[in-house]
């Protein structure tokens, strides 16, 4: 399994039809040829040669962009994204509300610590899930815009993921259906489709993060996924078997042969 943001991407990837493959890197800090692609160190990140080496950062800017070279360079049915204006601005409205609002209340209610605090915490994370609530009766189901997938599921899926593993291993919380039986219906739902189950973490595996993190014990791992439609070549480091050692890390330098003129996609997790 792989971080939430880089979750992301990896079901549009599937989504979309695209062939990848995976190589797990481990290391901190992050390695030099990696900072050569995205500065910013953070996850995921693309690269495509095929549209002049363009390289984007930041899940749901990759996200979109993927979408859009589909619809523009590969085309058919399975695009992510509505064309409708207003259904374009819906779907950033509601990650929007998962960025700021959500995601905040639901970290700040796992990390608290005192008890006494809970209630009004648990009430505060509850009130911002209404809107997902409202959103899927009004829309008619069964996901967020209506009839079909897209990237306001994909942009929330991985974290509701972790909301209910989390809360109920380190709060006891689950999520009441009387007040969401539509967003616990969509939850399951799509959990249900390949893609999201491909790029899905185990419950063991978010709950030892999750350790990790209040015990300040974790670790990063990278994991790098490419979309490889042409030639690609891997180059060796310091070692035969194609990984080398530096200062205890492990990691994995990945070359794309410059006669290589069709897209492939880098996505980097910790």
């Amino acid at each position: 399994g792989m971080c939430p943001y880089a979750a992301r991407t990896l079901i549009v990837l599937h989504e979309l039809g695209l062939q990848f493959d995976t190589v797990e890197v481990s290391g901190r800090p992050k390695p030099d040829w990696y900072l050569e692609i995205n500065p910013r160190g953070k996850v995921p990140a693309i690269r495509v040669p095929s549209d002049k080496n363009t390289i984007v950062y930041e899940s749901a800017i990759c996200d979109e962009y993927l979408c859009d070279y589909y619809d523009l360079s590969v085309g058919g049915d399975r695009n992510l994204m509505p064309r409708a204006p207003s259904e374009r601005a819906n779907i950033r409205l509601l990650n929007d509300h998962y960025d700021t609002v959500v995601g905040p209340a639901q970290f700040t209610f796992l990390m608290n610590k005192d008890s006494e605090k809970d209630e009004e915490l648990e009430n505060a994370m509850e009130k911002s899930l209404d809107v997902y609530e409202e959103t899927l009766k009004n829309s008619g189901g069964p996901f967020l815009i209506g009839e079909s997938f897209t990237l306001a599921d994909v942009h929330i899926l991985p974290f509701v993921l972790r909301l209910i593993v989390s809360l109920r291993h380190f709060k006891s919380y689950e999520l009441p259906r009387k007040r969401y039986p539509l967003l616990l219906r969509w939850y399951e739902l799509c959990s249900a489709r390949k893609s999201v189950q491909e790029a899905a973490r185990s419950e063991e595996r978010i709950i030892e993060y999750r350790v990790s993190i209040l015990n300040n014990t974790g670790h990063v791992v990278f994991i790098i996924t490419y979309v490889d439609l042409c030639l690609f070549i891997w180059e060796k480091i310091e070692s035969s078997d194609g990984y080398g050692a530096n200062g205890g890390r492990r990691y994995m330098h990945v070359h794309v042969s410059e006669r290589s003129t069709q897209p492939y996609v880098v996505i980097f997790n910790n």
